[in-house]
């Protein structure tokens, strides 16, 4: 194989590697969503967060490789932090098992380091965990998604049933109310033992109005002082409506009142199951009590670069989950 160069991306070689990516994916991704300009815009020019660590691997001028690390933000007992998670990694097929994935993430670990990022972390499948834990990552266990099954014989024949999903459009009522989000984000920072996303202003119209192929909405529980709100999106998988929420901000002791109200709106939806990432920010929830299924299926990684913070990072009950931290949700 001819000599491989590692680089940071060039303006010109946006195309090639949007060509590259759909390349990869089409046959692997659980969505129908093509990337095109205004996945580029929103993925990694718009970043509330910054710009991303874009690296690509180069053979005889072809671009084979292109990896990104995605800028995140996060706030622990009351100082905020750089964050970064590795996605959108893809090595061409004829061009796999040279090691390319590799030289691409630790360019941009290297990189990642320079510009004083604080942690790195992932949820990576079973088949990439290995690889995060041979670079010296560490493993911090399952994270626990709670399911409410509204229809369960759907879900069963649907394990049988192989489609791409496609984003349904919501109603009004729903639309995001970004002032109430920020609002009730700011309202309710803290200095939390947990690390948390820090949700800067204008994060919550970059990470859900502005997405390039996703819809979100959101509903809010309101009792005197006490609001808390969730944002949700829902998708068409063959038969299967699903609904994820993605983020839930705001007073956290009044959960229990806006879990009732996400059942509600699951049913007014007409979705066949809803799912929400357990935070410890719920407290100990009693899931049963609740018709909630816990379940894991997915792995959690991190990687401190800030020295200080590896203990306290080394545990995912110090981590506040939300499924908005996982890129392609």
């Amino acid at each position: 194989m001819s000599q491989v160069e590692i680089r940071t991306i060039a303006t010109s070689d946006k195309e090639a590697a949007l060509l590259l990516l759909n390349e990869v994916f089409s046959d692997v991704q659980r969505s129908s969503f093509t990337r095109g300009d205004a996945f580029w815009t929103w993925k990694y020019e718009t970043n509330v967060f910054g710009s991303p660590i874009l690296i690509v691997a180069v053979i005889e001028g072809k671009i084979v490789g292109f990896s990104n690390l995605w800028p995140w933000a996060f706030k622990y007992r009351g100082k905020t932090y750089k964050g970064l998670q590795p996605c959108d990694s893809v090595v061409h097929k004829d061009y796999q098992k040279y090691g390319i994935f590799l030289k691409m993430r630790m360019k941009g670990l290297q990189i990642a380091s320079e510009q004083g990022c604080d942690v790195i972390f992932n949820f990576p499948n079973q088949n990439s965990l290995p690889s995060y834990l041979k670079m010296g990552w560490n493993y911090l266990g399952n994270p626990t998604w709670y399911i409410h099954v509204l229809s369960p014989v759907k879900i069963l024949i649907s394990r049988f049933v192989k489609s791409k999903s496609t984003p349904i459009s919501l109603a009004a009522k729903y639309d995001l109310d970004c002032e109430a989000l920020e609002r009730l984000s700011f309202n309710n920072a803290d200095f939390s033992k947990y690390f948390t996303t820090n949700y800067v202003p204008g994060y919550f119209k970059w990470r859900y109005i502005e997405h390039p192929s996703l819809k979100y909405g959101m509903i809010i529980y309101e009792k005197g002082h006490k609001s808390i709100a969730a944002i949700f999106t829902i998708k068409q998988n063959g038969g299967i409506r699903e609904m994820i929420i993605v983020d839930i901000v705001g007073d956290y002791s009044s959960f229990d009142h806006l879990l009732r109200l996400i059942k509600q709106t699951a049913k007014d939806c007409n979705v066949d199951f809803f799912a929400l990432f357990k935070s410890m920010r719920f407290g100990l929830l009693n899931s049963l009590r609740y018709g909630l299924l816990p379940m894991k299926n997915k792995n959690f990684v991190a990687l401190p670069l800030n020295i200080s913070l590896e203990s306290h990072l080394s545990s995912i009950n110090n981590w506040s989950l939300m499924a908005s931290m996982h890129d392609s949700i």
